[in-house]
């Protein structure tokens, strides 16, 4: 499979385990991957670094997830970083409520990697160049 280069996703979730095995996965299709387990480090990070995209779980302890989203969409740095958000939440309006927020996508838990990774290569594809003026001598 083709990779997308060395672009950084920071990732955003309080299970470890679950991290560990998405840090294997991404940096095994090409990604360099930071890893925050709170909303602290995650806003440091987004900061920062020089991060393409961040995935977000919407569960954080006391609110995180949602302190999370919204401090990213405040500073003009990061304010259109591309966010999937997750959760095992599938409450009705959970996700009219984080598009709300400013999320850019929704996945709910538990997923499949590979449904991930086609989201996470959609946002990060290379824009198509546009085709130059040509001008008639």
């Amino acid at each position: 499979m083709e990779t997308m280069g060395k672009r950084k996703i920071l990732i955003v979730d309080d299970d470890h385990h679950f991290v560990a095995a998405l840090v294997t996965f991404l940096t095994g299709h090409g990604f360099e991957v930071l890893k925050a387990y709170d909303a602290t480090l995650a806003l440091k990070f987004a900061r920062k670094e020089p991060i393409d995209l961040i995935t977000l779980d919407l569960g954080l302890p006391a609110g995180g997830g949602r302190f999370v989203l919204a401090n990213i969409r405040k500073f003009e740095k990061t304010a259109n970083l591309p966010v999937i958000v997750s959760t095992a939440n599938v409450e009705e309006g959970i996700q009219k409520e984080i598009f709300g927020l400013g999320a850019s996508d929704f996945i709910a838990k538990p997923y499949d990697l590979e449904v991930l990774l086609e989201k996470i290569q959609a946002f990060l594809a290379p824009q198509a160049p546009e085709a130059p003026e040509v001008s008639n001598p």
